[in-house]
């Protein structure tokens, strides 16, 4: 052994200096980064967090929106339940008129679940006429214990906005024993009167709104109702009337305006373009009030006006980026492809980079350069990939062009590391259904259902898809059955179970479950496709002919184009036997 011993330490003496340091410094260093693993790297992240959320909030504090917006997704890059980063973007998605507000709103609600911060949730919801998250919001604040006069108040306007007399009464009543005094209250229950009511109730309706206009207090709110009624009714004569007397109260909304403009642009002489021009006065002072009143111009047709408009704005000395997006829009919507082309070139949109190759994508497919648009969609998904606000942003501006096979590869590039929200999941579905893709929306229905098990419109998807593929019939049918228990009137979710009992061999039930539907609903969709086949099944080919004779399909699943042929060949070979 001590022979063994010698032998390594002369062995030893004899290697060089850097040897020697390299036999000692590999297994340090493989021991140090196994330290730094463990502890060095998520104190560093922390680092990193802590670093960019104070020049989020910083940045917010001194109004360098641009600045503080790119710090608070660095935040959230280090750590997506960072609280005071999701707050920055959610007041300044608010602000800038980005619906991507409503996501950071959710995220808040879920990292802290409390009443207040799910009732800002349902406001943001709201200003952007997300009803659907509207009401999920309400009904995780009523969850939480909700029974605060904000809450009442809001499910008050929720009820308005979908003409539900009940729902809004038994709120009422809530806000009318919170708070007696609330005149405002009163007022919306004669407005859902006048909108939703019987012809004689919204003739009341309508008059006590009239009545409650001569209210300093209620002036204005009333009169907004007032010119929105006589729009739908299509009497633009009183309509003006109101709108004119609108614009004449101080301290107009900003819906307000939006209303007061649209119906004097269709008034000969009505002076909008004067009213318009006062607008963009008043909303041209910051760049997020901008960049909403140009998308709402946008949307309305005012194109010409807003590029125009835009243009001026950014020919000061110290242009706003965020005005960037909704001209290279107007220019779009006008098809300036030539123009809008020079112009993306020499810009930096910042943080809306991947927004910038998108335009130039859509931009260089529109002049006929296919290599070209490919290349930039790929920059685009590129400078959004590690943003998950800027993936959806993404997406959307795809899904607006049309582009539904690019949307839905950034709307899935989203889910691998978030769940499928409301938004996300609607989106998808709807563009896997009209691509006729049942395997993506099996896969969608399935990764909803691991996040949110009681989500219905999933829940009915997995359940039909299955069952059309004769596939997994008992689960699917259960399914089935638990959705239309908890969703009893849907006319879907009953033709789903439906065709549960059709895969189990009792034609007959089916078809009674199915003619439970009014006429109505049995006309309605692809419902009439299962209406024929279970008259088919129970022997009844003339009236299973009718049915599809009178049916137009519209976006079939391959699964139910199957079946629609078979149907028919069937149908035909009956008659060809009986004649």
């Amino acid at each position: 052994m001590k022979a063994i011993i010698e032998k390594i330490q002369l062995k030893w003496m004899f290697l060089s200096g850097p040897v020697r340091f390299g036999i000692i410094a590999v297994p340090l260093l493989l021991v140090g980064a196994v330290a730094f693993s463990q502890l060095g790297l998520p104190a560093y992240r922390m680092w990193k967090e802590s670093r960019f959320e104070a020049e989020a909030m910083r940045y917010f504090d001194k109004k360098e929106w641009s600045n503080a917006l790119l710090s608070a997704r660095q935040a959230l890059l280090a750590n997506p339940d960072n609280l005071p980063a999701r707050r920055i973007m959610a007041e300044l998605g608010e602000r800038s008129g980005s619906a991507a507000a409503i996501e950071h709103r959710r995220q808040i609600a879920r990292i802290e679940p409390t009443v207040a911060n799910h009732l800002i949730w349902a406001e943001s919801a709201e200003t952007f006429r997300q009803f659907a998250d509207m009401e999920t919001a309400l009904r995780e604040a009523a969850r939480l214990g909700a029974d605060n006069l904000a809450y009442h108040e809001a499910a008050m306007r929720l009820a308005t906005q979908q003409g539900d007399a009940v729902r809004f009464q038994k709120h009422l009543e809530k806000v009318s024993t919170l708070d007696p005094e609330n005149r405002r209250a009163l007022l919306n229950r004669e407005i859902l009167r006048m909108v939703a009511g019987t012809p004689e109730e919204s003739a009341r309706g309508r008059r006590n709104v009239e009545t409650m206009m001569w209210d300093p207090d209620l002036r204005s709110p009333a009169l907004h109702a007032l010119a929105t009624r006589a729009v739908e009714n299509g009497d633009f004569a009183e309509a003006f009337l109101y709108a004119t007397w609108l614009r004449d109260e101080p301290d107009l909304r900003f819906d307000d305006r939006l209303l007061i403009l649209n119906i004097l642009r269709q008034a000969p002489g009505g002076g909008w373009r004067d009213f318009l021009e006062d607008t963009q006065r008043n909303y041209g002072r910051n760049p997020l009030s901008a960049v909403v009143l140009a998308g709402w111009l946008i949307d309305h047709g005012f194109a010409r006006e807003t590029a125009d408009w835009l243009s001026e704005l950014l020919r000061r000395e110290d242009p706003w980026p965020a005005l960037y997006h909704p001209r290279a829009r107007a220019l779009a919507r006008l098809e300036e492809w030539s123009r809008l082309e020079e112009i993306l070139r020499g810009e930096n949109w910042q943080q809306n980079e991947f927004l910038r190759y998108a335009f130039m994508a859509l931009t260089q497919e529109n002049m006929n350069r296919p290599g070209g648009a490919a290349d930039s969609w790929q920059q685009a998904q590129l400078f959004a990939r590690s943003q998950p606000d800027a993936l959806l942003n993404l997406a959307r501006a795809a899904g607006g062009w049309g582009w539904d096979q690019r949307a839905a590869e950034v709307y899935w590039r989203y889910l691998e590391r978030n769940p499928p929200d409301d938004h996300v999941f609607n989106a998808l579905f709807s563009i896997h259904l009209r691509l006729g893709d049942s395997d993506s929306i099996l896969r969608l229905a399935e990764k909803r259902l691991t996040h949110r098990p009681e989500d219905p419109l999933a829940a009915n998807a997995s359940a039909m898809l299955r069952l059309l593929r004769d596939t997994d019939v008992e689960a699917a049918a259960l399914l089935a059955r638990q959705n239309l228990e908890a969703h009893p009137r849907s006319p879907m979710m009953i033709t789903t179970l439906a065709l549960a009992h059709y895969r189990k061999g009792d034609a007959r039930e089916a078809l009674r479950l199915q003619e439970t539907l009014t006429e109505e609903s049995l006309r309605g969709g692809n419902i009439p496709l299962y209406h024929a086949l279970f008259l088919q099944a129970t022997g009844q080919n003339g009236k299973a002919r009718a049915v599809l004779d009178g049916w137009q399909g519209h976006n079939l699943l391959p699964e139910e184009k199957e079946i629609r042929e078979t149907l028919t060949r069937e149908i035909a070979r009956f008659a060809a036997a009986r004649s």
